[in-house]
């Protein structure tokens, strides 16, 4: 990839949604120069940024790499459709987000398997780094292609296209298995044969290698093994979490991600033993973190990044055996900072009082209950066995502490499930209205969400069929018209995309080459409702001979070989098939969250030995808020946006410079009310990609700052392209910036154009411009478009003939106002799209004087 062409694509590249997701840069993130490291690894997820940056796993794996001085980590992400059609307009190959380095150029690609909608993304991405898809077409000179996650436990349907898979837990095999490749390149063995010698790893499944034969039965494509070169892969698993410690600067986006927040594993695996649940037996055995190594992280954490909120997360907080003990020792200091405490998500019985007092003394998180069934006998048919009682408390008390959204997940088309258990949903949204008091209240809400029963490999249902899309489709339907007259709203999710990830979920090796002829099609983001292409996806089967309904709508034999059993969870076959028949006859079990440990025998003797303190739970009290500081310090501040910042957007431009005070230290004065937030006001947001020489912010501290200190503390923690350049302290509240700011200054470089016309070409353009009554332009917003007139916002335009540099005076009205680009685009007749924009200033136009935010803030003392 040439510099020239790099170049090219960041011109363009304010045209696409969110162009900073593409440049990297962001706090806390690590860029190593490739010339003084052994191994460089690129760790890829096959989806957005949006959604691969809130995925703790890649956190957790970049910075464990990253403490290695000999290792690189670097990122890359599946560019949105926009971007990957400038990318390939310009021969632009996949880059790192650190360094910006070809994704070919790496040693070893990663990639994290978490959702099997996400398989044409990932052939996507290994065909824009220009990496032959297949394994067996990749040479010594390309990468090494590796994946995990949990949906890696079937690997089959991307068998040809990856060279090895992690099963289980990463932190351990992936740092042996960089040691070993690192030992073994630098010899002169083919592929394959490194690629064997990798295999020998615990945890190291390489498909190559395995030969397959179908089944008569079943018709599936099964992996042979024996004793010696082709055994079963069994999971590797990280016994103690302690033992790699829980990365404490994660890197902090620019742009908004799904999780917003600083998230801490408290715990690995799950103990309820819910029959449907794929990590339930992907993530065992439960390990917990010592609440003391999670308070420290915490704090550090948000010491290095800035956030206001903290989230805890396992695949059951509820069971952390000193969830009381943590959360309200984490309150007594996250309460005086303002930061907010969540929890990923809470079984009814969990959800008690002193939780609910804790966690509502900086701001109401949201609560989420999963009761996946309506009715209890259905409930005891997957292991989900709380009762409607419990449910029903757990939501009462919740409203009754002043929560005002509740979400709750059912899933339909479970086994046994009868239309009785349908109804039971709508009857038990019902009780919880009535119970909360929220039949006739409009103020408080549910948010109610129907998923499909998938039977996903290394669970009890797994030889299960899953019920037909069109029966779905009515169920979902029948729910909406049962739910229509009470006070909920109503998701569901696409029976089409439940059913093609069925279809991966249990598939085998043919597959591959149905899912290659669906990415040629044009086939990406399947996940996402709005870009996937259901139709293509039937070509693409039908073109390969592939009959997707015969992988999910039959009965598949106990005693019948499976695409997946090569691999081993570490859950006993035979527990399966017993869970199994305890479901069909209605009968729960307890899982390994009781204390009688006999349920997989996954762990060693002395893991089940170790005793869980037995912890009373603290009487809840009523939190008090900290008074509101009496006194009061007013600020106005001066910043720039520049370089590659220019493409914040506003929102991401306040969140940085929010975080940025939280990590200098600096306090601020917060909002009263159900989500306190600090109190900075920002001047006139700026247009993604224009430059800015001078910005406005006011805030509020309860505390003196000298402003040089200020400056300088802002200054060194704010990214490059973000700097303070003055603050002035105010002797009393000044008048809002958006009622003193009325012009903004911009100016506009003409090389290109004063390269083609003459300056008197443009003065008088621009003579010309400036006697129009009515400049019309077209602004959209979603699928509504409008014509609007800017000329009244127009202030002046002037060319400044020696440095051949144009400047805009725009009027800032409450009504309205002009945008540069559109500004240039009607002058010019649609040309200088690309000319660079910077904003000079902002000012105070009062009769006929420019006057700076500064002196009018000064004139008002």
């Amino acid at each position: 990839m040439s510099d020239s062409s790099l170049t090219s694509l960041l011109k363009k590249i304010a045209s696409v949604k969110r162009p900073i997701r593409y440049l990297g840069g962001e706090w806390n993130s690590i860029a190593k120069d490739p010339s003084k490291v052994k191994c460089r690894l690129l760790l890829a997820f096959p989806d957005t940024y949006e959604i691969g940056m809130s995925h703790l796993g890649l956190r957790i794996l970049y910075l464990l790499i990253n403490s290695h001085p000999d290792l690189a980590c670097e990122r890359v992400f599946s560019p949105w459709i926009d971007m990957e059609k400038e990318m390939r307009c310009r021969d632009i190959p996949l880059y790192s987000l650190e360094t910006r380095r070809p994704a070919s150029e790496f040693d070893i690609i990663g990639f994290s398997l978490q959702y099997e909608m996400n398989y044409t993304n990932l052939l996507n991405l290994l065909d824009l780094a220009g990496i032959p898809l297949r394994s067996d077409q990749r040479g010594k000179e390309h990468p090494l292609i590796i994946a995990g996650g949990p949906v890696a436990l079937n690997p089959e349907p991307l068998a040809e296209f990856i060279d090895l898979f992690v099963i289980g837990d990463g932190e351990e095999v992936l740092l042996e298995l960089i040691d070993r490749y690192q030992a073994l390149r630098s010899s002169s063995l083919a592929r394959d044969k490194l690629l064997k010698e990798l295999s020998q790893i615990e945890g190291v499944y390489v498909p190559s290698l395995y030969s397959t034969r179908r089944e008569a039965a079943t018709d599936f494509i099964t992996v042979l093994t024996d004793d010696k070169n082709h055994s079963v892969v069994r999971k590797r698993i990280l016994w103690d979490l302690e033992k790699f410690p829980y990365p404490d600067a994660p890197i902090v986006p620019f742009c908004g991600i799904v999780h917003d927040r600083l998230s801490i594993e408290i715990a690995r695996g799950c103990g309820q033993g819910c029959r449907f649940c794929q990590a339930g037996t992907t993530y065992l055995p439960v390990r917990e973190r010592s609440p003391e190594s999670i308070i420290a992280t915490i704090m550090r954490g948000l010491k290095s990044t800035g956030y206001d909120e903290v989230s805890l997360c396992s695949l059951s907080p509820g069971d952390y055996s000193q969830l009381h003990f943590l959360i309200c020792s984490l309150m007594e200091t996250l309460e005086k900072e303002n930061v907010a405490l969540s929890i990923s998500s809470l079984r009814p019985p969990d959800l008690t009082p002193t939780i609910a007092h804790q966690i509502k003394r900086v701001r109401k998180t949201g609560f989420t209950i999963a009761p996946e069934a309506g009715s209890h006998r259905l409930r005891e048919v997957i292991n989900k066995a709380f009762s409607e009682e419990e449910i029903i408390a757990s939501a009462r008390q919740a409203f009754q502490e002043g929560w005002q959204t509740l979400k709750l997940y059912f899933m339909i088309g479970l086994p046994t499930e009868t239309e009785e258990d349908l109804r039971e949903i709508v009857e038990l949204a019902q009780k919880i209205l009535s119970a909360s008091g929220l039949a006739r209240s409009g103020s408080n809400k549910i948010n109610l969400s129907v998923s499909s029963f998938i039977p996903k490999p290394h669970t009890p249902f797994q030889w299960l069929p899953m019920e037909r899309m069109d029966a779905l489709s009515q169920k979902q339907l029948q729910l909406k018209r049962m739910l229509s007259p009470l006070p909920v709203r109503f998701k569901w999710h696409n029976p089409r995309l439940s059913f093609l990830e069925g279809v991966f979920a249990r598939g085998d090796r043919s597959l591959g080459k149905s899912l290659l002829k669906a990415w040629q099609k044009g086939c990406r983001f399947d996940g996402w409702t709005d870009q996937l292409r259901f139709d293509l996806w039937m070509e693409a089967f039908q073109e390969t001979d592939i009959s997707p309904e015969s992988f999910l709508y039959k009965k598949i034999p106990t005693e019948s070989p499976l695409p997946w059993d090569h691999i081993q969870s570490g859950v006993p076959k035979s527990l399966l098939v017993k869970e199994l028949r305890l479901a069909l006859e209605g009968m729960p079990s307890e899982g390994c969250g009781s204390r009688k440990c006999s349920w997989c025998h996954l762990c060693p003797p002395e893991l089940i030995a170790r005793e869980k303190p037995s912890l009373k739970e603290e009487e809840p009290t009523s939190p008090v808020k900290p008074p509101t500081p009496s006194l009061r310090f007013y600020y106005r501040c001066a910043y720039q946006k520049k370089g590659e910042l220019r493409y914040l957007s506003h929102l991401d431009l306040m969140r940085a410079i929010s975080r940025g005070f939280r990590r200098a230290g600096i306090p601020l004065c917060y909002t009263q009310g159900f989500h306190p937030l600090p109190l900075i006001s920002f001047g006139p947001a700026l247009a993604v990609g224009v430059e800015s020489e001078e910005e406005f912010l006011d805030f509020i501290s309860p505390r003196w700052i000298e402003p040089p200190q200020l400056i300088e503390k802002l200054n060194h923690n704010l990214p490059p392209g973000l700097r303070f350049l003055k603050a002035v302290a105010l002797r009393r509240k000044p008048l809002p910036l958006s009622q003193i700011i009325n012009i903004a200054h911009y100016s506009v470089l003409l090389d290109k154009l004063l390269e083609k016309e003459k300056q008197s070409y443009h003065q008088q353009l621009i003579s010309e411009f400036l006697s129009l009554d009515e400049v019309l332009v077209e602004r959209s917003k979603g699928a509504k478009r409008r014509r609007l007139n800017i000329r009244p916002y127009i202030h002046n335009i002037y060319l400044e003939e020696e440095k051949g540099v144009l400047h805009l005076e725009l009027k800032l009205d409450k009504g309205g106002s002009a945008r540069p680009q559109e500004v240039l685009q009607a002058l010019y007749n649609g040309k200088g799209k690309e000319l660079p924009i910077v904003r000079v200033s902002l000012s105070c136009l009062k009769e006929g004087n420019y006057l700076s935010p500064f002196q009018v803030a000064e004139g008002e003392l």
